[in-house]
């Protein structure tokens, strides 16, 4: 069932998003290096917020949108790097 949905989701993603997107393009070349380095990011902003009295939905939120802007800055940064962009 989880296949077929999986399955199911990118036909349907993949039916309706017919021109190509920058954001798009650029967040599949930095995924790898996001894969890597988003732990960091997650760990340093849960531990910020832990004191902070947030429903946990809030922060969630904040650590979704803060891990990932980072995460991503990050990446494109490694991609300059000749040496790193073989790897990453």
């Amino acid at each position: 069932s989880c296949v077929a949905s999986c399955f199911g989701f990118l036909a349907i993603f993949r039916g309706t998003v017919r021109r190509p997107h920058p954001w798009m393009n650029n967040l599949a070349r930095c995924a790898y290096g996001i894969y890597l380095v988003h732990y960091l990011f997650v760990l340093w902003c849960q531990w910020l917020l832990l004191g902070q009295n947030l429903h946990a939905g809030v922060k969630f939120l904040i650590t979704f949108i803060v891990a990932l802007a980072l995460s991503w800055a990050t990446a494109r940064v490694m991609l300059l790097v000749p040496a790193i962009r073989k790897v990453v």
